[in-house]
C-alpha cells in the first residue's frame, strides 16, 4: 500500500489494520516458538545420537584392538606350525623311513612282552610254591584235629 492510500484510511480501517498486523506478529511468533521447540527437541535427539555413535565408535576401536591382537596370535601360531612342520621333517628324515621306525620300535616292543613273559612266569612259579606249601600243610595235619571241632579232646 502507498503512503497515499495510507493517509486515506479512515481511523477504524487503520486500527483494524494495525489489529490484523498484530495478530499476524503474534500467529508468527508462534511458529517461531514451534519451530524453535522443534529445533531444541532435534538438537537433543543429535546430541543423543552423536553420544551412541561415539560408544560405536570406541567399541569398534575396542574390536580392532582385539582383532590386531588375534592376528598377531594367527601370525605367531603360523610360525609355530611351520616350526613344527619344519621339526617333522627333520625327524622323518632322520627316521630315514617309516618302516626303519616301524623296526625301531618292534625292539621295544620285543623288549617289553619279554619283559611280561618273565613276570609272568615268576607269578606262577610263586603261585605253584604256594599251593605246594598249602598242600603240605593239610598232609601235616593230624587225623584227630581234623575230628575235633573247636580242638576239645
Amino acid at each position: 500500500m502507498t503512503e497515499r492510500e495510507f493517509s486515506k484510511l479512515r481511523r477504524r480501517d487503520l486500527l483494524e489494520l494495525l489489529l490484523s498486523q498484530i495478530q499476524e506478529d503474534e500467529r508468527l511468533e508462534r511458529k517461531v516458538s514451534a519451530m524453535m521447540s522443534r529445533i531444541t527437541s532435534q538438537e537433543k535427539t543429535l546430541n543423543r545420537l552423536k553420544d551412541k555413535l561415539n560408544e560405536k565408535d570406541a567399541q569398534l576401536e575396542k574390536l580392532k584392538g582385539r582383532l590386531d591382537d588375534k592376528d598377531r596370535e594367527i601370525g605367531t601360531l603360523r610360525e609355530t606350525l611351520d616350526q613344527e612342520r619344519s621339526s617333522r621333517r627333520i625327524e622323518l628324515d632322520e627316521a630315514g623311513s617309516i618302516a626303519e621306525a616301524a623296526l625301531k620300535l618292534s625292539g621295544i616292543f620285543e623288549a617289553a612282552q619279554d619283559a611280561a613273559d618273565r613276570y609272568m612266569e615268576n607269578i606262577r612259579l610263586l603261585q605253584m610254591a604256594a599251593e605246594q606249601k598249602y598242600r603240605d600243610s593239610r598232609r601235616n595235619r593230624s587225623p584227630l584235629r581234623e575230628a575235633e571241632p573247636d580242638g576239645q579232646g
